[in-house]
């Protein structure tokens, strides 16, 4: 005969679930990223022709919430919006490195338009090897974190978050927390972990926030200067609690069980019942399940390796 005993144990994450969503965000900034490259090559771009730009990004496919801006070189700028917002952006801390020719990937940004939490995505417009002017798009995160929260779906017991290199959040599961920078505002053992983390590109990572321990894994954005972090969150208290309690107490009765059932099943092998009466082999096994609280089912198999009968606890079975 074989026992079958009931065992559970708590969710664990799952290292692959935290890298297809640092690959779903990569994805989505990369797609709006290539809408504006798209738009800055165009001829209206290059002739700086703001109507011509605008029914570009309006028939985009797939843009994400936020502003979406052409900048000219005195750092005035068009919104999709406002059309000419009357606002400048030659203050930006972007704005010299982008009209020298670099893409900026994700620059955190309070939005100059909308007061809302950002972040900048935005490419030259480039004319006979020089900037003539620029396009943009400041994300808005609030937005963001919902979709990205709405896609991965950690549960309950986890949390997520997205790093700069400079340990700025950009991204949370509580969007509160965005834009607290985690080297400055977060406690020691978070620091410690995240500078470590963000050393390289992946890899398990464990840290305390107060009585709660976080253990999970971090994973590079692929073409971002931004990590995310997806951690388990567990009480210290219990730690070390159940550790003790489990070498303590939980293993020596686990064992006792398993002999006492070892035992009993035995000494049904030995009844002095005709086995080849389906009845009489039955009354035996329901005998075993309900001597045993922790037997799932038992299953009667004959000489012959073939399984004559099997018995489920029935409750057990009701309430599953």
């Amino acid at each position: 005969m074989i026992v079958s005993l009931l065992y559970s144990t708590a969710p664990e994450l799952n290292p692959l679930l935290v890298q297809k969503t640092a690959e779903y965000i990569n994805s989505i900034c990369m797609q709006n990223l290539t809408i504006l490259e798209d738009i800055a090559k165009s001829s209206e771009a290059r002739a700086g022709n703001w109507q011509g730009i605008k029914k570009q990004i309006q028939d985009a496919p797939d843009r994400i919430p936020g502003v979406w801006f052409y900048v000219l070189e005195d750092g005035n700028y068009y919104s999709l919006q406002r059309d000419f917002t009357n606002l400048n952006l030659k203050n930006r801390e972007y704005f010299e490195p982008l009209f020298a020719g670099q893409t900026i990937m994700g620059h955190p940004v309070y939005s100059r338009s909308t007061g809302k939490k950002s972040a900048v995505m935005a490419v030259p417009i480039m004319v006979e090897g020089k900037v003539k002017g620029a396009m943009g798009l400041s994300i808005y995160l609030d937005d963001f974190h919902h979709q990205i929260s709405e896609k991965s779906q950690p549960g309950e017991d986890f949390t997520w978050f997205v790093l700069d290199s400079k340990g700025l959040t950009m991204l949370d599961m509580d969007a509160d927390f965005i834009f607290m920078n985690t080297f400055e505002d977060a406690p020691e053992s978070m620091q410690y972990s995240i500078r470590e983390a963000l050393k390289i590109d992946r890899g398990p990572i464990e840290y305390d926030l107060g009585e709660v321990q976080h253990k999970g894994f971090f994973h590079k954005i692929p073409d971002m200067d931004w990590w995310l972090i997806m951690a388990r969150k567990s009480a210290h208290e219990n730690t070390q609690t159940r550790l003790e309690i489990s070498l303590g107490s939980l293993v020596p009765e686990l064992q006792k069980s398993m002999e006492e059932i070892a035992q009993n099943a035995l000494a049904a092998t030995k009844a002095k019942i005709d086995w080849a009466i389906e009845t009489s082999t039955r009354d035996v096994m329901q005998a075993l399940i309900r001597e045993n609280p922790l037997v799932v089912d038992v299953a009667f198999i004959d000489t012959k390796g073939i399984m004559r009968y099997i018995e489920p606890r029935t409750d057990y079975r009701t309430n599953s």
